[in-house]
């Protein structure tokens, strides 16, 4: 059953509160990785130590 957005106010509202969470969220975590090198520097271990993504990227280099 599809509802119009007027039949459920409290979810439309729900949902924005969401979306601004959301980006307050990722501003706060955005503005500690340019303010913060051990934070940059975590994120960094992550991606290329834990996640091999250094590995992914340099086999999809050596397939073109």
């Amino acid at each position: 059953m599809l509802f119009s957005k007027g039949e459920i106010p409290d979810l439309n509202k729900a949902l924005l509160d969401a979306i601004i969470g959301a980006l307050d969220a990722h501003q706060l975590m955005s503005t500690q990785a340019l303010n913060s090198e051990e934070v940059r520097e975590g994120i960094l271990d992550i991606l290329l130590n834990h996640t091999h993504l250094y590995e992914d990227l340099r086999d999809r280099g050596l397939k073109r």
